[in-house]
């Protein structure tokens, strides 16, 4: 009866020890070639950037009289609050944090320009204050440019990590620990499994 019981004890750990050494095998990371390059979501990023620019500078130069180049101005402009995100958008990262920082730079800008273009510079200077707004209109514009152009090279800067982060939500993890079960006579020895797809 004992060498009965020694048997089944030997054989269950020899059963046990390669698929508990196998579980934490695989619990540890394996490099696998992902179908995202760094290279690629760089490219996307500052090529797009680039790209918005390139629109920006070519509308200035065309004639203002066909309005062509006012149109290819305001494109460049306007895409140039989405391309620096597009790495980020290559590996499914859509509402990125650079572009956070590029609304509220708009935004900043918007505030600014507006207060530049409207009557309450003129409505201060009526009631004998100094007209302090065309200050700060100034200041809102360059701080809401500059807050704008951190915010592309946030996202032009990070776009090769963004692939990282791709690659570690898409590889399935997979977790094997030793455990005991609980029945009703006594505790057996198993193999609890855990994973993440």
């Amino acid at each position: 009866m004992i060498l009965h019981r020694n048997f089944a004890v030997v054989a269950l750990v020899l059963v046990l020890a390669p698929v508990s050494l196998s579980g934490t095998a695989a619990a540890q990371p394996v490099p696998e070639a992902s179908d995202r390059s760094r290279a690629t979501a760089l490219a996307l990023s500052l090529g797009g950037t680039m790209a918005s620019v390139g629109l920006m500078v070519g509308g200035t130069q065309l004639d203002a009289t066909q309005g062509v180049g006012e149109a290819m101005e305001l494109l460049g402009g306007m895409s140039l609050l989405v391309t620096p995100s597009l790495g980020e958008w290559y590996v499914d990262e859509h509402f990125t944090f650079g572009l956070k920082i590029r609304l509220a730079g708009f935004g900043l800008a918007t505030v600014g320009g507006a207060l530049l273009a409207s009557d309450l510079q003129k409505f201060s200077c009526w009631f004998g204050t100094s007209c302090k707004y065309e200050t700060l209109s100034e200041v809102l514009l360059v701080g809401g440019a500059a807050v704008f152009l951190a915010g592309a090279a946030y996202d032009i800067a990070t776009a090769p990590r963004a692939t990282a982060r791709h690659d570690a939500r898409s590889r399935p993890r997979i977790t094997a620990a030793p455990t005991l079960v609980g029945t009703s006579a006594r505790p057996v020895p198993g193999v609890a499994l855990g994973g993440a797809f």
